[in-house]
């Protein structure tokens, strides 16, 4: 049987159902990526240039226009990182690996890691540009942040989400991430990974299925209700936020 690969970015998923690791490694490739998520390619890539002090082109990697919109994000971005750094070198695109005993690493890339003078403190900064609501404390973030723990031999670790579009919350959103939150964390991945290692994983419908690019395959979303209860929230939205 070939191992699984667990991604960060699918955590959400593969951390609620043990199912969901398998679906994401079966089809997470098998279809193109939708219009939100090249534009968002296109905004790291502008992030991440301008970070390095590289020149935006009008057109990304991909083929996406860049827009002014996503410059002014950007910078607005990098003078946050760098409030942060107090003077000290922005790790943009830092490839960043979580090794817990027992199980696969878990390897993503994250956006900004930030290593402020004194040898003590981490900070790790995702961009998002979609506008779901992504909290400071999300597990991919988690990840990321233990990661860094682990690369850098850092104490304290903070973690930041940076997204101009979300009309929902603040654009800048962190998050403390303590000691005894990085063991239960570190203890939950651990027993979500050996759950979807298992031979006959289970698969667990929720909110997180609408996630996972197995959902159409799955005979447990077929028979879910799909009936759940969310608090409400209110937002004052801009006019340009309205038309979005």
């Amino acid at each position: 049987m070939t191992a699984l690969t667990a991604r960060p970015s699918g955590s959400a998923v593969w951390l609620a159902c043990p199912m969901g690791l398998t679906m994401q490694n079966r089809y997470g490739n098998r279809y193109p990526a939708g219009a939100a998520a090249e534009e968002g390619t296109a905004a790291h890539e502008v992030l991440e240039y301008l970070t390095i002090g590289r020149g935006v082109s009008e057109t990304a990697g991909n083929g996406v226009a860049t827009t002014e919109e996503m410059v002014d994000y950007a910078h607005k971005a990098i003078a946050y990182a760098q409030s942060l750094a107090d003077g000290t070198p922005l790790l943009c695109e830092k490839r960043l690996v979580m090794k817990l005993p027992n199980t696969p690493d878990t390897a993503g890339t994250a956006d900004i890691v930030v290593l402020p003078p004194g040898g003590k403190t981490v900070h790790v900064i995702d961009y998002k540009y979609g506008f779901t609501h992504v909290p400071a404390d999300s597990p991919q973030l988690k990840i990321y942040g233990i990661a860094a723990r682990q690369t850098f031999q850092r104490e304290s670790v903070y973690l930041h989400v940076i997204q101009p579009r979300d009309y929902t919350a603040k654009p800048i959103r962190s998050h403390h991430f303590t000691p005894a939150e990085q063991l239960e964390f570190c203890a939950q991945v651990t027993m979500a990974l050996k759950l979807a290692a298992s031979p006959k994983p289970v698969a667990i419908p929720g909110s997180h299925c609408n996630r996972c690019p197995g959902r159409g395959q799955c005979a447990a979303v077929r028979e879910w209700a799909m009936v759940e209860e969310h608090a409400g929230s209110e937002a004052q939205l801009t006019p340009a936020a309205v038309a979005l």
